[in-house]
């Protein structure tokens, strides 16, 4: 009988790209850059500059995007995002991410959201998820002793980092462009995941008509994400027995606008953002507040014996009601040209013909 024991090595992937940003309020380090955007980057920066973490930095030492279907949850999952307190890293799951969104839009707890892109969903969970993390890093560098030793203030702290999240994503939307931009490399992945599901749902219903008659969510699904797929936009929601005109949003600004609840009419809301740049905050490191990201209030010779992970993965998709009624269109804004030399990846894959 031999004696061998089979073993399972994980393999480790290539590193795709670091750099280290001096941020004002903490050197960080961000990992796999060959898999995200500039704006990413200066999005996921201008929160950290926006997120009140002046006084003892922002907690991060790192962000890793990885595309190997890693990190998971602790049944195995996959999950979207993760923060791993004991190293001040916060980790993006980008397949995870793809997954969350095909997940959430065939909900059928969740009234319409078979009608909002893949697309644009995987867009929103890598942003809002990097804010829900943001938070805990934050909270762990204010609060450590706390949240390590008491589930009932990491349920809070999560509660709270959602809360955080949804306000900042909807407070960049207003003032910059939040557009879905993706990396070649990420586009890619997202296409060929949701041009799988189309077809393991069209085999799943092999009578599309009758089924969409008979209101299947997954009929809906279907007929919605192949045609934002040939034809854009974020979301789309045609009723074909209607004389009504189909409800098409066309920009993420505007489905944000939507989820946010706020009148149709907000001005906040209504002002030209494509194109609009960011301006990131100048001032020199504050080596004070970030140091090695260890609050004086917690006793750095504490033995910590896991890595009590923290994750973004399933909040509630929003909104839980009808997102938008005939008419609700928002500000119409254009696609600006931008130089060829600032232009690191298609905002969203050509349309595709799926028919």
């Amino acid at each position: 009988m031999s004696t061998e024991t089979a073993v399972t090595v994980q393999k480790i992937t290539q590193a795709k790209g670091i750099i280290v940003i001096d941020q004002a309020y903490g050197s960080i380090a961000i990992c796999n850059t060959k898999l995200i955007t500039q704006k990413l980057v200066d999005l996921m920066i201008a929160c950290l500059d926006d997120g009140g973490f002046e006084a003892d930095g922002h907690g991060l030492l790192s962000i890793v995007f990885r595309d190997d279907g890693f990190p998971t949850s602790e049944d195995g999952d996959q999950a979207s995002w993760m923060f791993y307190p004991n190293s001040l890293a916060a980790v993006c799951n980008l397949r995870g991410c793809i997954e969350l969104a095909i997940t959430n839009t065939q909900d059928i707890d969740t009234p319409n959201s078979e009608f909002v892109s893949i697309y644009a969903l995987v867009w929103k969970n890598i942003l809002q998820g990097f804010f829900h993390e943001a938070h805990h890093a934050n909270s762990f560098l204010q609060d450590g002793h706390k949240l390590w030793n008491n589930k009932d203030e990491r349920a809070k702290e999560e509660e709270k980092a959602d809360e955080y999240a949804r306000t900042m994503l909807f407070k960049l939307a207003k003032t910059t462009d939040v557009e879905v931009e993706f990396s070649e490399e990420v586009s890619t992945m997202i296409t060929k995941r949701l041009m799988e599901e189309i077809a393991t749902v069209k085999e799943l219903l092999p009578n599309l008509e009758k089924d969409r008659e008979e209101d299947n969510k997954l009929a809906r699904w279907y007929t919605s994400q192949k045609h934002m797929m040939n034809h854009g936009g974020v979301y789309y929601d045609e009723d074909e027995d209607s004389s009504d005109p189909a409800i098409s949003l066309k920009t993420f600004k505007e489905f944000l606008h939507v989820c946010s609840g706020d009148a149709e009419d907000d001005t906040e809301w209504l002002g030209d953002t494509i194109g609009q740049q960011l301006e990131l905050k100048q001032e020199p490191v504050n080596e004070d507040a970030h140091g090695n990201a260890v609050p004086s209030s917690v006793d750095v010779s504490t033995v910590i014996n896991n890595d009590a992970v923290e994750s973004y993965d399933d909040m509630p998709f929003e909104p839980d009601e009808a997102p938008v009624s005939a008419g609700f269109q928002g500000v119409s804004q254009f696609q600006q040209a931008v130089p060829a030399a600032q232009q690191p990846a298609p905002v969203m894959p050509a349309p595709a013909n799926t028919s």
